[in-house]
């Protein structure tokens, strides 16, 4: 029954609510005033967040269902990196978003993203280990869970 809660739908609609209300009904009031340095980080992130994407699905297109939908563990190429390229991304992605738009709505909404996020892997880790036990024990000793070690 944990696998099934593990769902994709359900996890972007928390995460793009909580989002939406943030951009739509806070003030987006300027922390920073935005500046070059901050959009070239952006672009960096933009191509790991489309790199890193791109590379997960392409390993394993299973990728973008629930953990009860997975039939086999993938821990080649991306996912050798990180356990969870896609959400490695999307934080990204979010906190890049952020510098882009310096707001405090939009920083509001990127340390949601990131709570959800988080909290989503623990419950795909928890459905992904009993599903695969041992092998996955093992893959989660080798592998760091979200940030790729330099």
């Amino acid at each position: 029954m944990q696998a099934k809660f593990v769902s994709p739908f359900l996890m972007w609609l928390i995460a793009g609510g909580g989002a939406i209300f943030s951009l739509l009904l806070l003030p987006a009031t300027a922390i920073v005033a935005r500046n070059a340095a901050f959009e070239f980080i952006f672009a960096l992130i933009f191509q790991l967040w489309l790199g890193f994407f791109a590379m997960a699905l392409w390993k394993n297109r299973q990728a973008a269902a629930s953990a009860a939908g997975v039939n086999r563990l993938v821990t080649a190429g991306v996912y050798s990196i990180v356990r969870h390229p896609i959400y490695f991304a999307d934080i990204l992605m979010a906190w890049g978003i952020f510098l882009f738009f310096p707001n405090l709505n939009v920083l509001l909404a990127a340390f949601w993203i990131t709570l959800v996020f988080h909290g989503w892997m623990g419950l795909e880790e928890e459905a992904l280990s009993k599903k695969f036990g041992k092998k996955f024990s093992d893959y989660s000793r080798k592998v760091p869970k979200l940030v790729p070690r330099l």
